[in-house]
């Protein structure tokens, strides 16, 4: 009889304990299938985005926090900014995907381990000084008149704007930080741009396929094999430009800081990051402009007044008077964060709220889903500019816009990047040219579904994985990356509650 009793309580006690062991469990974002979890969601260009965006949205409602499985292996989902940051300070290092690039950015601040991170990035943080970014407005402005030269000749007429924009950001990256003249410049726009168009195919292909994510079997693969040559094709592209960033060499030769490896590393890291992202936000903002007229035409304006209606290049002091169009490019970054998910490695076991993150688990953040956190107001579906003139309308937190990553380790490139969109915009809409969309002013947009019905036309066979992974991010459907032109757009809207199709271009006219 007393057996009884206590195999009756520990299997009450074990019943029990289970079930508060699943009750304290984040729950799982719906869709996952035994032993795949949620791959499948993650197999065809379509999905990813409704995954992302799905997976943010169920966050949302369960209190800013849910799982997403990768397999068997768990991904805590973060969509409460307070939880964000809390979990990114405490997990420095990355999530196992980041390891896939190691191969190329090595111990680059993207894949270091914490370690390394926090001495390197300690060294290398002056070079990122405000005084250091000011002097490459100079060089931005000559870009700029590249740019502005280049738009013109296309003035009334369809234009790919990817090419240009990739030339221009790769103009300004490699020069400033690699130093290069008119002839070597050459050589980074088109073979080394194209071997790391070529390597994000590789590195999407992995990150997308179970079994290759297993070390053994894709070190054997015929993928693995072409990431070699083309990693390899970059690493000799860099290195008759290994004197390049003076602050790392300095730091190399003085303090002994950096290996020759580890410099190569890091200007990987710069190039790639500034080549990758900057296109697209570029993109991006050129297209919001363009469908919001009236945003148009205050930022116009705006300009006129800084520069007092004179034909003259940017300065340092300018900057920080085009208060308007600072907000209209916070709220595209805000409405379409180029990276829409950053991930972290759990070292620790991590309380957060009442939950406890397991060590061994990793931890996303959904930046798409903490732009839409019900603290950015009623409004947080919708592009508004005007949300970032008045404080009163802002979140009351400092880590509510999150484009540029969260906690400790966010993205050492932010006031780069907000410096290295200003002028671009800004020297061609003072030309006499403007982005437009045809259509606009008839159209409703829900903008959190923008990309949700894209088709883009094939127009070329040109690579460029690249523009189109970040395009296909925001759900472009039925389109080859590889070989697309981003030219032609057919855009499937919700208008007043019909279902309507206008066909859009990317495209600059004059004022007429």
């Amino acid at each position: 009889m007393v057996v009884a009793v206590y195999l009756i309580c520990f299997v009450v006690i074990s019943v029990w304990l289970w079930v508060r062991s699943r009750r304290l469990m984040p729950p799982v974002v719906p869709g996952a299938l035994p032993l795949i979890g949620h791959m499948h969601r993650f197999l065809g260009l379509e999905s990813i985005w409704n995954t992302i965006e799905e997976t943010s949205k169920f966050s949302l409602e369960n209190g800013g926090i849910s799982i997403l499985k990768i397999c068997e292996h768990n991904v805590y989902m973060l969509t409460d900014p307070d939880l964000s940051l809390m979990a990114f300070n405490i997990s420095l290092n990355k999530m196992f995907l980041y390891h896939f690039t190691k191969d190329l950015m090595g111990n680059g601040l993207v894949t270091s381990d914490a370690q390394t991170w926090k001495i390197h990035r300690k060294l290398i943080n002056p070079a990122f000084n405000q005084q250091v970014l000011n002097s490459f407005i100079n060089e931005m402005n000559v870009q700029s008149k590249w740019l502005v030269s280049e738009l013109s000749t296309k003035l009334g007429k369809s234009v790919n704007v990817r090419k240009p924009l990739i030339k221009f950001t790769m103009n300004i990256t490699s020069r400033i930080s690699l130093g290069l003249n008119a002839e070597d410049q050459t050589l980074i726009d088109k073979d080394y741009a194209h071997a790391f168009e070529v390597l994000s195919v590789i590195y999407y292909e992995r990150g997308t396929k179970p079994w290759l994510h297993v070390p053994f079997i894709f070190n054997r693969s015929a993928l693995k094999r072409k990431q070699d040559k083309l990693t390899e094709t970059l690493t000799n592209i860099l290195n008759p430009f290994k004197p390049l960033l003076n602050h790392l060499l300095y730091l190399a030769d003085e303090q002994n800081a950096f290996s020759d490896t580890e410099i190569r590393e890091h200007l990987n890291t710069f190039v790639i990051a500034a080549y990758d992202t900057s296109t697209v936000s570029l993109t991006l903002l050129l297209m919001m402009i363009g469908w919001h007229k009236g945003v148009q035409e205050r930022v116009y304006n705006e300009i006129q007044e800084v520069l007092n209606n004179e034909d003259r290049d940017f300065t340092k002091n300018d900057l920080p008077k085009l208060v308007y169009l600072e907000a209209v490019i916070k709220e595209t970054l805000r409405c379409y964060p180029t990276i829409p998910i950053i991930g972290r490695q759990v070292d620790v076991d991590m309380k957060l709220g009442k939950y406890t993150i397991p060590a061994g688990s990793s931890c996303g953040v959904s930046l798409h889903g903490i732009h839409r956190h019900p603290m950015w107001g009623p409004d947080a579906d919708q592009f508004n500019p005007d949300r970032w003139l008045d404080p009163g309308r802002l979140p009351n937190l400092a880590n509510a816009f999150v484009a540029f990553g969260v906690g400790k380790r966010y993205c050492i490139g932010k006031s780069f990047s907000h410096l290295n969109i200003l002028p671009k915009w800004l020297q061609v809409r003072l030309q006499g040219a403007s982005g437009s969309i045809p259509g606009s002013d008839e159209v409703l947009l829900d903008f959190f579904r923008l990309f949700e019905n894209v088709l883009v036309v094939a127009r070329s066979l040109e690579m460029c994985p690249v523009y189109g992974n970040r395009l296909t991010a925001h759900n472009i459907r039925d389109v080859q990356y590889r070989i697309f032109e981003f030219l032609s757009v057919s855009l499937s809207i919700h208008v007043s509650g019909l279902n309507s199709k206008i066909i859009a271009w990317i495209y600059f006219k004059g004022d007429g």
